[in-house]
């Protein structure tokens, strides 16, 4: 069996081949691949070119924030202070931006408002 990758607008690129009837394949998605919506299918190795249903999948980048941490719950940030924001891309992003919202908490509730992104 072959296992094969396509984006919607691209051939059938194969990822790994000489596999049994039944198994299961370990693949790191490369960060050179794009984010988007690409197709699986399985087909036979030579001989007619029967394959199975196309299955889809998506590829997303991955962000973290590394400065503040995400569990630094009680962070306080003074005015006028300057702060640091620090964050990792994995993927093939070349260009992020970040975005600041403002939230005030309404006093006796839960409620809580933001604005900005």
């Amino acid at each position: 069996m072959v296992l094969e990758l396509s984006s919607c607008y691209s051939n059938w690129r194969p990822l790994a081949s000489g596999l049994p009837q039944e198994s299961s394949w370990m693949w790191t998605v490369p960060e050179s691949l794009e984010q988007g919506v690409y197709l699986l299918r399985l087909r036979e190795m030579g001989g007619p070119r029967l394959s199975s249903p196309q299955y889809p999948v998506t590829v997303r980048d991955k962000f973290e924030f590394v400065c503040p941490s995400p569990s630094d719950s009680d962070l306080a940030w003074e005015v006028r202070g300057t702060q640091t924001i620090q964050w990792r891309s994995f993927g093939a992003v070349d260009k992020a931006e970040v975005c600041v919202c403002v939230c005030v908490c309404v006093p006796g509730s839960s409620i809580a408002v933001c604005a900005g992104g």
